[in-house]
């Protein structure tokens, strides 16, 4: 259980990091490198990250009120 805690915190400040290398990339590069980048690669993880951790958030939810539901009283 709090494995899974773990991981999503771990996961989260990753993308935290991406998001803002990400930005300070886009500040600095305006070539055709990087736009097809931004266009290719990065929207999909832009589309896609965000709906992982909320769907990670549900399952740790999920988990806990089972876990919480089985315990012997």
């Amino acid at each position: 259980m709090q494995a899974l805690t773990d991981l999503m915190q771990n996961l989260r400040g990753h993308w935290q990091f991406l998001l803002s290398e990400q930005q300070e990339l886009s500040e600095q590069w305006r070539d055709a490198y990087y736009l097809r980048f931004r266009k290719s690669h990065w929207a999909k993880w832009q589309e896609t990250v965000p709906d992982l951790l909320a769907a990670l958030d549900d399952l740790d939810q999920v988990m806990q009120q089972a876990q919480l539901a089985t315990r012997d009283p």
